[in-house]
């Protein structure tokens, strides 16, 4: 930097006044620019463009289960940079599930894995695989015992018990009311004393500060000609079943979404259908009792969506869903008290809005949307014909260190 000023001062004739200007202000934007390459190095070792699967050792079954990621460096963090607009980023797995929708995927916060278990498939059917990823690699974990095939089911981690519960689902025409924990080895099949009924599209979470699994409402067979949308609470306390009476409940929905909110203590839950409508309501369960939130700005109504609790930002995300005649492709955040839409930059194709599935990857550190990507085309005879891809996408934000502005 000297170098260059004494060149000033020759060439240009400036005073040494002029030339002291010159350096502070090229030191300013260099330091600038190596926060901004150093930055955008960051972000992209994170998400950006390196190729999330190919890690450069893969990672054993015995491992994925029992320990987590070590692929990134999670000490990095630049909280000094201003945050710039979101994004969604396409994920490019070296190798996914088979395609399918309707699956089941939950977070087990202990071994940092995401956990998605059945789904359905156009062309092969309904679905009872096991598969698992640190946001980086999947792979297919075999069990001696299994659910039956379905889609639709309602699926939670119990953390205070350390397994998945499973409840529900359908298998084509047959709705299921089973119960299932996968254990981190095997499914154990539950038999409560007492169950919920049958149903499918239920919202299911856990309750860190009660230590229980909640389920609300979802499809069921109430004796009509059709399936109909249930009201009713039930919480798991890994033996049994309980029903819940509280003195306010939400109104019957199927198709809704519930998180638990960690920095705040509380449950929230959003939307759904009823009927030939769609639900834009929000409610907090306090652990007592139902409230019914009013805030001054609301996703509009939805139903099979995405939902899941950003660890990083403190937030609860969704995305997509059944939204009307044609599917959002919207994403808003809960502040705690108000919605705030995300005007992002890039969003991912329409066709993954229904029944979005979103999970937070500790790996990945963001938000993690995965849904099966189908077409539909026909043959000479007007046979349908579905074209199935599973895509992975993550939520993530850039940032940049602004340089200073040059006055006279």
């Amino acid at each position: 930097m000297r170098f260059v000023a004494d060149f000033a001062c020759a060439f240009f004739n400036w005073s040494e006044q002029q030339i002291s200007v010159f350096t502070e202000i090229g030191k300013i934007i260099l330091i600038n620019i190596v926060f901004f390459v150093i930055a955008c190095t960051q972000l992209e070792n994170l998400i950006g463009s390196r190729n999330i699967a190919n890690a450069s050792s893969p990672i054993k079954t015995s491992e994925l289960v029992s320990e987590p990621s070590s692929t990134i460096d999670r000490s990095i963090a630049i909280p000094e940079l201003p945050l710039l607009n979101p994004t969604w980023k396409y994920l490019d797995f070296q190798s996914l599930p088979p395609p399918r929708f309707g699956f089941s995927l939950v977070l087990n916060p202990k071994n940092d894995v995401a956990i998605l278990f059945g789904g359905r498939n156009s062309n092969l059917g309904q679905m009872n695989d096991l598969w698992m990823t640190d946001g980086f690699e999947w792979i297919q974990y075999q069990t001696l015992h299994s659910p039956g095939k379905r889609s639709n089911a309602s699926m939670a981690y119990d953390v205070a018990r350390q397994g998945a519960v499973l409840f529900g689902g359908n298998d084509y025409e047959i709705l299921l009311g089973d119960t299932w924990v996968f254990d981190g080895v095997d499914w154990i099949q539950q038999n409560p004393p007492q169950s919920p009924p049958a149903r499918i599209d239920a919202c299911m979470a856990y309750d860190p500060d009660r230590n229980l699994v909640i389920l609300f409402g979802g499809l069921g067979d109430t004796g009509g000609d059709f399936w109909e949308a249930l009201d009713d609470m039930w919480v798991w306390d890994g033996t049994d079943w309980q029903q819940q009476f509280p003195a306010h409940l939400p109104p019957a929905r199927f198709g809704a979404n519930m998180a638990y909110d960690n920095a705040r203590h509380m449950m929230l839950l959003f939307g759904g259908g009823v009927g030939g409508g769609l639900l834009d309501d929000t409610w907090i369960w306090d652990g007592i009792d139902w409230t019914e939130h009013q805030p001054k700005h609301r996703p509009p109504g939805r139903a099979n969506f995405g939902m899941a609790y950003d660890e990083i930002k403190q937030v609860v995300i969704i995305y997509g869903g059944q939204g009307g005649p044609i599917n959002a492709t919207d994403t808003w955040e809960w502040l705690g008290n108000d919605w705030g839409q995300l005007q992002t930059i890039h969003k991912p194709p329409e066709q993954l809005s229904y029944r979005a599935n979103l999970v937070y990857s500790p790996g990945l550190q963001t938000v993690m949307l995965l849904n099966d990507h189908r077409t539909i085309s026909f043959d000479p005879d007007g046979n349908p014909i579905f074209t199935e891809n599973l895509e992975g996408w993550a939520l993530t934000y850039q940032y940049l260190s602004l340089l200073p502005m040059i006055t006279k």
